[in-house]
């Protein structure tokens, strides 16, 4: 199975430059588009007050982000005349790519290794039928001390769940920092509908995971239905 780099990017927009912000975003995207190699994802979702995005990226390794700095490369420096970055790492990222991110970019952090994740085949290298419908879910936890070995064990059996009876998951990925007391999720669901059958599925695991956790910050992405939104909060 292919390890991979999972990036999440938060951007801050300067007051009266959302729309120059947007429109070097967009740059940015269009950029990348010609040579997705190595590249799983590429997802820029932007709030509705145009004053901050999230991007969520996941490359096959380090020769992948360096393909794609290369392709992007010549749009970063407008974005950063506009925005400040943070970047949250997670999965298997060499410190290179995180020293050379910080020097670039500014903020960036490693919250630890994957332990479970449904990203394990290298990219196909365009961009997928599902891209206008899918719902990507970011979530930070932090465990209850004692509870490390449970939550673990928890979050095994909720991912055999997905993986036996969730087709429209695509991708389902679970990081922890080395004590076991944090806890990153990046969930990728094919549409709405999807994301409704997996907390159907998965819901009574995921009820108990909840018990265990001292912080909990969940947050959603994309074609994102009001109903759906409003059940999350």
């Amino acid at each position: 199975d292919m390890e991979k780099i999972f990036g999440i990017v938060h951007m801050d927009v300067a007051e009266g430059q959302e729309a120059v912000y947007r429109e070097r975003a967009i740059a940015c995207l269009e950029a990348a588009r010609p040579d997705l190699t190595g590249t799983t994802a590429y997802e820029w979702f932007l709030a509705e007050d145009g004053r901050s995005c999230t991007v969520i990226e996941i490359y096959d390794g380090p020769e992948a982000v360096a393909h794609h700095g290369k392709m992007v490369g010549q749009t970063i420096p407008d974005i950063l005349k506009v925005a400040t970055f943070h970047i949250d790492f997670v999965g298997d990222v060499p410190e290179p790519v995180i020293d050379r991110m910080r020097r670039v970019l500014g903020e960036v952090d490693y919250l630890g290794p994957r332990f479970q994740g449904k990203f394990t085949s290298p990219a196909t290298g365009q961009v997928g039928p599902d891209a206008g419908t899918m719902i990507f879910a970011a979530a930070r936890w932090t465990i209850k001390e004692g509870q490390e070995a449970v939550s673990r064990r928890l979050a095994q059996e909720c991912f055999a769940l997905v993986d036996a009876n969730e087709p429209g998951t695509i991708g389902y990925e679970w990081f922890l920092s080395p004590d076991g007391r944090k806890c990153v999720t990046i969930d990728v669901y094919r549409d709405p509908a999807a994301l409704g059958f997996h907390m159907k599925n998965a819901g009574p695991v995921m009820s108990q995971i909840l018990q265990l956790l001292e912080k909990s910050d969940t947050r959603l992405y994309g074609a994102v239905p009001e109903a759906v939104r409003a059940k999350f909060k």
